[in-house]
């Protein structure tokens, strides 16, 4: 009779443990028991943050920022907000992080460092203001809208539009330092820059009217630095053309993972550094 006593002790108590558990898990983030990461939904992610609360709670969590960030994007189905990050677990996401690391460790260390680096290089915007003109530049999230130029295909970056609509009027600015890899005429993208960080990431500037002065392939460039103006190049085999579309700049982001260069979705980057501006007189 003891020993059925001790069992039936056993066994609730186990009851109890396993009630408990699924009671953390509904009521927190839930544990990733799927460790695969789906790099298109990461290209298209909806990374809607501030770097002040990616900061705060990347201390608060004692995590690196890239490792919060992808394992919040992983429970979140790949859109997250200020708010999702608040409302983040340490022992959750350490756990989502470590069973990461021992599942899959290359593609996690990966990604994360991508996010790493893209909340500590992009320094500022691309497109200056005017210290004479309230007037400047919109943008929305166009991200995988229909392109037909050249063929049916996605768009790949933001277009930053010019409220003027004038060409060779705003100055275009690197976000970043890097060195400067293609430079020159690009059917779709007319006058275009490309800069290779030094975390590997390249930023693509098209559609430019010039080139500022001094700019080859090769050339360091730094944070701010002038690349050249917004036109409305492109869109022909003849370099120079121009007018085919209204004033504005292609803004690319593009990482190169196993040999393969892939874009990602700039809208929500460069939401996070459009009060980073620098002013020009124009």
């Amino acid at each position: 009779m003891k020993h059925v006593k001790k069992i039936i002790a056993v066994i609730a108590a186990l009851a109890i443990l396993i009630n408990f558990e699924l009671s953390f898990l509904n009521k927190n983030e839930h544990i990733l028991f799927e460790t695969s990461i789906d790099s298109e939904k990461f290209a298209a992610m909806q990374l809607d943050v501030s770097t002040e609360a990616v900061a705060e709670n990347a201390e608060r969590l004692s995590l690196e920022a890239g490792e919060m960030l992808c394992i919040a994007l992983l429970m979140n189905n790949y859109n997250v907000d200020d708010n999702v990050l608040y409302g983040l677990h340490k022992n959750i996401c350490i756990r989502n992080r470590n069973r990461m690391m021992r599942f899959n460790a290359k593609d996690f260390s990966f990604y994360k460092n991508v996010l790493n680096a893209l909340f500590g290089e992009m320094v500022y915007f691309p497109v200056a203001r005017s210290l004479n003109d309230d007037s400047w530049v919109n943008y929305v999230d166009s991200w995988g809208y229909s392109r037909t130029y050249g063929g049916e295909r996605k768009h790949e970056g933001t277009d930053i539009m010019s409220d003027k609509n004038e060409a060779g009027v705003m100055p275009v600015v690197a976000v970043c330092g890097g060195i400067v890899t293609n430079i020159g005429w690009l059917e779709l993208g007319g006058y275009r820059i490309g800069v290779l960080s030094d975390n590997n990431i390249y930023y693509y500037y098209a559609h430019l009217d010039s080139f500022a002065e001094g700019l080859s392939e090769g050339a360091a460039v730094s944070a701010g630095q002038l690349l050249g103006y917004m036109g409305d190049t492109g869109y022909s085999k003849i370099e120079g053309t121009r007018g085919k579309f209204d004033v504005h700049l292609h803004f690319g982001i593009y990482i190169t993972k196993d040999g393969e260069e892939c874009a990602i979705n700039p809208y929500y980057l460069l939401k996070n550094i459009s009060n980073k501006i620098l002013y020009y007189q124009y």
